[in-house]
């Protein structure tokens, strides 16, 4: 008998130590996994890594009025969220002659514009190039355009609903990752308020 009870105790330390290991909803106390890094990998979106010297003119054939975009700042960063690291670019525009500034961020998962200095906050307005269904945002692939006097190839026009950028306006963006934003189209109601297309450009990475 005494063989089998000293068995007996051997086996309820061994559980009881095996127990110690695991926490009090039986997760067990697993060594935190090794963080991942998400990186700006798709194409599109590195292609949205915009720097100063950035610009791009504008004509707004409703209002018949001229402005240019310039990229004034920008940089970039990685931001750790529940144990992971998430990549951000931001870039920072100054619009001419308004002089209106506006705050644009890339991530892994998008472009955001009008955010408050995090990498993902604001309006997305674009998530890649390809069909992209996603809060108050319907993204299309039209493949070319013309515009002004050229053709653009892989364009993308994102529906916005209501813009928070854009006082709540209907948006219709026209983007093209090498070139940026191609044309801007605003609604109020029905009407067509700003018709905003690109005439001349110079893109700095």
């Amino acid at each position: 008998m005494k063989p089998l009870f000293y068995i007996l105790i051997i086996l309820l330390v061994t559980a009881s130590c095996k127990k110690d290991k695991y926490d009090s909803n039986g997760n067990g106390n697993i060594p935190p996994e090794t963080p991942i890094t998400y990186t700006i990998s798709k194409p599109d979106l590195v292609d949205f890594k915009f720097k100063a010297g950035t610009y791009w003119v504008y004509i707004d054939s409703v209002n018949n009025t001229i402005d240019s975009v310039s990229v004034e700042g920008f940089g970039f960063d990685s931001l750790l969220d529940e144990g992971n690291y998430y990549e951000y670019h931001l870039f920072n525009t100054i619009s001419y002659p308004s002089m209106e500034t506006t705050q644009y961020a890339v991530n892994p998962f998008g472009v955001y514009k009008g955010g408050n200095g995090t990498s993902n906050s604001g309006q997305r307005i674009y998530l890649g190039n390809e069909l992209n269904y996603f809060t108050n945002c319907l993204s299309n692939p039209v493949d070319s355009m013309y515009i002004y006097n050229q053709y653009y190839y892989d364009v993308v026009r994102i529906e916005v609903g209501n813009d928070q950028t854009e006082n709540n306006y209907k948006s219709f963006y026209y983007i093209n990752s090498e070139f940026g934003f191609l044309r801007h189209d605003m609604y109020s109601g029905g009407s067509l308020i700003s018709k905003r297309i690109l005439v001349d450009k110079n893109i700095v990475r």
